[in-house]
């Protein structure tokens, strides 16, 4: 079991999602490429949410197989390790696609994950 409380990082979790469905809808997959600033806020933004999946224990990830554990706890370290490149097409499928579905999903997580704990 982690040392941290999961609600607590699920909470983060949700935080981090908000702010890349938040950089999805702000700006564009073609930004990635044309403006730094954009690049490094979405890189950022994977990196958290990576981090934040990560720190969840096992068993609260195996409750909730419905979101994709390994794919966003993976896709940061694809990120780290890529120096050369940079996925843009790995970046905006956070940003537009996984970072939503959390968000969609989260709420329903944190409350069974409320209730586990009581």
């Amino acid at each position: 079991m982690s040392e941290r409380d999961p609600l607590v990082t699920l909470g983060q979790l949700e935080d981090f999602a908000r702010q890349a469905a938040a950089l999805a809808s702000e700006g564009s997959r073609e930004q990635l490429e044309t403006e730094w600033r954009y690049l490094l806020a979405s890189e950022r933004a994977v990196e958290l949410i990576g981090g934040a999946a990560t720190r969840l224990p096992s068993e609260v990830r195996e409750r909730h197989s419905q979101i994709s554990w390994p794919a966003i706890i993976g896709i940061p370290n694809r990120l780290l390790h890529g120096h050369e490149t940079v996925e843009y097409d790995l970046v905006w499928d956070v940003l537009a696609n996984h970072a939503p579905h959390l968000l969609a999903e989260l709420p329903a997580i944190i409350a069974a994950e409320s209730l586990a704990s009581l």
